[in-house]
C-alpha cells in the first residue's frame, strides 16, 4: 500500500496540526548530504525548512513567513520580528554545530494565499552573505517540468517513526511524483486544491511528511513546483561540470534524448537500431513526446532526430537506482557517418585504476552558466570497496557490483551526471551515467556497469533488430 502526499499540509492532521509536523519514518541523513538544507529559527527554535539557492537568498515556505505559524493561532496574524528570525545552515543537528545567518527581509509570492495555501512560496534575504563550504552549498532551481514516476528525496527534522519521539538528526525518505490528476481525484474531498503549481509525492506506508517540514525542499504537502529543484532530480539530472569541450565528431556515439522537445537525458548508440541509456531517463515517459538527437555536439542546433518505437527497462529496475539500464528503439534505423558512429560495449570487468572518459552536458565550472556544448570530463574508475567507504553515510542510493565509481580532480564531475550518458574506456563503453552528488566535490559519481549487464543488452539488440 502507498500512502500519497501532497505536501505543505498533510491529509493525517487538521489545518493547524500541520504547521507543526515533521517527517516521519525517515532514515538519518549523511553529514554533507544535503547541504543546501537550512533550519529557520524564531527566538532560536527551530520552526521551517528552507534551502539555500545562492549566497544571499533563502527559499521557504510563504505560510512559514506569514507570522501565522510562529504563535500556532488560526486566524490571527502577527508581523514577525526580524531580529528574532535566523537561517542555520552546514548541520544536520538541530541543538548543535552550524553557522547562524541573521535576515534583513523576507518576500511572499504577491498573491499567496494563507487560508488556501495557494502560491505559498517565499524568500528569505540573509544580512551577510553565506559561506560556502563542502557542508553549505546552493540548490538549483528547476525549469523543467517534473514528470510522474520520477524519483525524488525529501529531507526535514523529524520523528524516526510514527508517534515516535521527535530527532534532533535532519531525516530523509525517497519517494516518486505522482500524476497531479490522480492525485486531484484521491484529494477531490480536500480541505484544499490542488493546482499545476503543485506537486505530488508518494512514498512506502508509514513514511511521509505527515505534515512535513514545512519549507525543507521538496517538503510540502502541496509543493511548489519551482521547489522541485531540490529533489533529487539534482541526483539523477544533473550535468557535467569543470568538463572540456568536445570536438565536433569526437564522441560521435553521443545522443541527445529529448523529451517534448527539451533535453532530457544522454544515451549511446550500440547498433542503428538501438540506443543505451538509464532506466530512469525512460521510467514513465511516453514515446510520442521522446526523439533522439545523433550527429551533434549541440543541444540546439544541428544533428539528425530520430523518432522512439519503444523503450525497454531492465525487467528488475528499482527506484533505488538499481538495474538503472534501459535501451531504446529508433526509427527509422540510424546512418551511419563521420559524425554519427556505434560504440561497442564491453563485456570485461573494468577493474580499479583504469583511465576512462565520460561526456554529457553541463557546466564549465560549477555554479556557473549551463553550456550549450557537449563537454567531457577524463576520470579514473575506482574500487568499488573503496567507493562505498568514500560515499557519504547512508547514501540515498546503494553502490553493487552491478555499479562502477570513477573519481575525478576536485572541481569536476558528473554534477550529478549527464544521465544515462556513456563511460567509455579504450573505445568501448564501460558504464552508463547514473547518479552522484553535486557538484564536481571529489565524491565518486556512479554509473551502471555495462559488462555486468552484455548478456541483457544483447538478448535487447536481438529482439530490436
Amino acid at each position: 500500500m502507498k500512502l500519497f502526499l501532497l505536501c505543505i499540509f498533510a491529509t493525517c492532521a487538521f489545518a493547524h496540526k500541520i504547521l507543526e509536523d515533521k517527517i516521519v519514518g525517515g532514515v538519518e541523513a549523511g553529514i554533507g548530504q544535503f547541504p543546501y538544507v537550512v533550519s529557520l529559527r524564531y527566538h532560536q527554535e527551530h520552526f521551517c525548512g528552507g534551502s539555500i539557492i545562492d549566497q544571499n537568498t533563502v527559499l521557504t515556505a510563504a505560510h512559514c513567513v506569514d507570522g501565522i505559524k510562529i504563535f500556532k493561532i488560526l486566524n490571527i496574524k502577527f508581523k514577525l520580528d526580524l531580529t528574532k528570525l535566523m537561517v542555520v545552515a552546514g548541520t544536520n543537528q538541530l541543538n548543535q554545530g552550524g553557522i547562524w545567518y541573521s535576515v534583513s527581509r523576507y518576500i511572499k509570492h504577491e498573491n499567496f494565499n494563507s487560508f488556501r495555501l495557494t502560491n505559498d512560496i517565499a524568500v528569505i534575504k540573509v544580512t551577510t552573505p553565506i559561506e560556502f563550504t563542502t557542508y553549505i552549498q546552493p540548490v538549483a532551481i528547476d525549469s523543467t517540468f517534473i514528470f510522474a514516476n520520477d524519483e525524488c528525496s525529501v529531507c526535514g527534522w523529524g520523528l524516526t517513526k510514527m508517534n515516535g519521539k521527535p530527532s534532533n538528526s535532519l531525516q530523509y525518505f525517497i519517494g516518486s511524483i505522482v500524476d497531479l490528476h490522480e492525485c486531484k481525484q484521491i484529494y477531490r474531498d480536500g480541505m484544499f486544491s490542488l493546482l499545476d503549481s503543485n506537486i505530488c509525492i508518494h512514498s512506502r506506508y508509514g513514511v511521509g511528511t505527515c505534515s512535513a517540514d514545512s519549507g525543507g525542499p521538496l517538503n510540502f504537502e502541496l509543493f511548489d513546483k519551482i521547489l522541485a529543484a531540490t529533489i533529487e532530480r539534482t541526483l539523477l539530472e544533473g550535468k557535467i561540470v569543470g568538463g572540456t569541450k568536445a570536438l565536433r565528431g569526437q564522441f560521435p556515439y553521443h545522443v541527445f534524448i529529448r523529451y517534448n522537445g527539451n533535453y532530457h537525458c544522454g544515451g549511446s548508440i550500440i547498433d542503428a537500431n538501438t540506443i543505451l541509456t538509464a532506466g530512469h531517463c525512460v521510467n514513465g515517459r511516453d514515446i510520442k513526446k521522446m526523439d533522439i538527437v545523433a550527429g551533434t555536439n549541440k543541444f540546439t542546433q544541428g544533428g539528425v532526430s530520430y523518432s522512439v518505437l519503444g523503450y525497454k527497462i531492465h525487467e528488475h529496475y528499482s527506484f533505488l537506482l538499481v538495474n538503472d539500464i534501459a535501451v531504446i528503439k529508433v526509427t527509422p534505423p540510424i546512418q551511419f557517418n563521420q559524425y554519427i558512429q556505434p560504440i561497442t560495449i564491453d563485456n570485461s570487468f573494468t577493474a580499479a585504476g583504469v583511465q576512462s572518459v565520460v561526456s554529457g552536458g553541463g557546466l564549465i565550472r560549477p555554479n556557473g552558466n549551463m553550456s550549450d556544448d557537449l563537454l567531457y570530463i577524463e576520470t579514473t574508475v575506482m574500487d568499488n570497496k573503496i567507493c562505498k567507504q568514500i560515499m557519504p553515510r547512508k547514501a540515498i542510493f546503494p553502490v553493487l557490483d552491478s555499479n562502477i565509481c570513477t573519481t575525478a580532480r576536485y572541481g569536476k564531475g558528473c554534477c550529478n551526471g549527464d544521465s544515462g550518458g556513456p563511460l567509455v574506456s579504450n573505445n568501448k563503453q564501460i558504464g552508463i551515467v547514473s547518479w552522484g552528488y553535486p557538484c564536481g566535490r571529489g565524491i565518486p559519481d556512479v554509473f551502471t556497469r555495462v559488462s555486468y549487464y552484455y548478456a541483457w543488452i544483447k538478448e535487447q539488440q536481438r529482439q530490436f533488430s
